[in-house]
């Protein structure tokens, strides 16, 4: 048995079964593909050189069709290098998947013949938050005319310091990812932050955004040629310094699973939706709750007929997850939790309508509920 979880009320009124996508939506970018860009600037001494001797973008490229990728290297050789660049890409088949890349390093270092003071600073910023990229979600003949639709915004890389006695290493970094759906807001997270390792200090910072996996939302119901409009921002700023000793070296680089830098990444999954009528569930697999409707504590109750992994949850209407009521491997037969109707935090949750999510053998299957006031 699940053991009992004191979390809020709720009411059933209607099962789904989820399963994973068999419908082939497509995604069209909508918005101006040229309105997104990416600037960058390095710099580095003694002598001091760079792109510009101030501040201001060293360079700015468009995109072509929402896209882009470049790089730039600068530096005087060995002892002073940078790296600075970005790249946009998207793909629509299926699902929505869009990667933005910050591309940044910055390294300073003296040998045993040039000893001198030195420094290397390069920063990339990647705007798609000044204008957003848009598209619309397209079905073709025979698919439903809804399907739930998972958004799952992340933030991945890892930034690496290393320095040596008098020497400085820092990272200024601004991430935002934000989408909306038909307009209305279905999950945003930002970090900026800064951070810095010195005077033999090396470490590795590992990057996430603030709310990490919450950021994840179930938006059910989602109708063909909805918009969904991708809001990002990613800019990236190392900086290190060495003083005039043998030897002497600051480094940082940065890396994710993109390649170089940190990157930010959106994936827009439509799961398909197969209605089910009042009472009834998948075969073999039963999901209901009671009382119906309540203001008190509500218990939720699932049979499974052979033994399996069992992910349940509670979202609300808008698609994000408030609760998670169960997350364990479970035997075969009835199994029941117990909800009072507060969210992950204890917060008493507000009268509404709300989705129960149960996740086994890799099918999802949802009910309806309405939490009345207590």
């Amino acid at each position: 048995m699940v053991a009992r979880l004191s979390i809020s009320p709720i009411v059933l009124s209607l099962t789904l079964a989820v399963a994973s996508p068999s419908h082939a939506f497509q995604f069209v970018l909508v918005s101006p593909g040229s309105d997104q860009h990416l600037n960058w600037h390095w710099e580095t001494g003694y002598p001091s050189i760079g792109c510009q001797n101030n501040q201001t973008p060293c360079g700015d490229i468009a995109s072509i069709n929402g896209t882009f990728s470049s790089s730039f290297t600068g530096g005087a050789g060995f002892r002073q290098r940078t790296l600075s660049g970005g790249t946009l890409s998207w793909t629509g088949d299926d699902s929505l998947k869009i990667v933005a890349t910050a591309l940044v390093s910055a390294r300073a270092s003296n040998d045993i013949v040039n000893i001198q003071p030195g420094y290397a600073d390069a920063w990339a910023a990647l705007n798609a938050r000044d204008f957003p990229l848009s598209f619309t979600m397209h079905g073709e003949s025979g698919d439903p005319p809804t399907t739930n639709l998972k958004i799952t915004p992340r933030l991945l890389g890892s930034f690496v310091h290393n320095t040596t006695l008098g020497a400085t290493s820092s990272v200024l970094l601004q991430t935002l990812a934000l989408v909306e759906v038909n307009g209305i807001q279905a999950t945003a997270d930002t970090l900026y932050t800064n951070w810095a390792y010195d005077d033999g200090a090396d470490g590795t910072r590992v990057l996430q955004f603030p709310k990490g996996e919450w950021n994840t939302v179930m938006l059910p119901n989602v109708p063909v040629n909805s918009l969904i409009t991708v809001t990002l921002w990613n800019y990236a700023r190392p900086s290190v310094t060495v003083s005039g000793l043998s030897g002497d070296l600051a480094d940082i680089y940065a890396f994710s699973t993109y390649g170089d830098g940190p990157a930010i990444s959106v994936v827009a999954q439509p799961m398909g939706v197969v209605g089910v009528g009042e009472g009834m569930a998948t075969p073999s697999i039963s999901l209901r709750a009671a009382p119906n409707p309540s203001s008190g504590a509500t218990t939720i109750r699932f049979a499974l007929p052979a033994p399996s992994h069992v992910h349940l949850s509670i979202y609300d209407v808008t698609g994000h997850r408030v609760a998670l009521l169960a997350e364990a491997d479970e035997s075969a037969g009835d199994h029941d939790v117990v909800w009072n109707g507060r969210s992950a935090r204890g917060d008493h949750l507000p009268a509404g309508v709300y989705l129960v999510q149960l996740v086994t053998g890799g099918v999802r299957h949802i009910r309806k509920l309405i939490l009345l006031d207590s």
